[in-house]
């Protein structure tokens, strides 16, 4: 997750792809702890951002994501919450 904030930071998906966001999707298998390992991955995001989060990381559970009759309108969470 800090390698990632790095490379947002420093602008690697600007070179790279002549983008001017980026995004980190991370899903968690509900089939393994998945409760506990999202609330672990955003503790961490919490962590590496001095509490404040990042929008930068979108975090979503596999089952109620899979579930989900639209996926515009599906259960996912940004880093800050």
């Amino acid at each position: 997750m800090s390698v990632y904030l790095a490379a947002i930071r420093n602008g690697y998906h600007k070179d790279a792809f002549g983008q001017h966001n980026a995004r980190v999707f991370w899903l968690v298998d509900t089939r393994y702890s998945g409760a506990k390992r999202l609330e672990s991955l955003l503790e961490m995001n919490r962590q590496l951002t001095r509490e404040r989060g990042s929008r930068t990381f979108l975090f979503a559970l596999r089952e109620p994501l899979m579930n989900s009759p639209d996926i515009r309108n599906a259960p996912v969470i940004n880093g800050k919450g």
